[in-house]
């Protein structure tokens, strides 16, 4: 998750933002998969999943006018709201 964040979640730039959405959420849905069905309960994992969080939070408010086909807000509030259960 750091590496995403450091590394990729930068280079999000006018006109690509869907792929850069796309590649970051099918990250970040894949981790808190593995959190909750190898039922990881640690500091870390919560670390991470806050993490997740923040990405859905800085998403819906930097990308909120953009074209549905590269941000869709329904599905951001879906996983966020998921990973905020998890977090639970």
């Amino acid at each position: 998750m750091t590496y995403l964040l450091s590394q990729i979640a930068d280079r999000g730039e006018d006109g690509k933002w869907g792929d850069w959405f796309d590649f970051l959420w099918n990250r970040t849905r894949g981790i808190r998969k593995e959190i909750t069905l190898q039922q990881f309960c640690s500091t870390e994992s919560t670390a991470l999943l806050k993490k997740c969080v923040r990405f859905h939070i800085f998403c819906a408010e930097r990308l909120c006018e953009e074209d549905m086909h590269s941000f869709d807000d329904k599905i951001n509030n879906e996983n966020m709201t998921k990973c905020l259960q998890t977090l639970k």
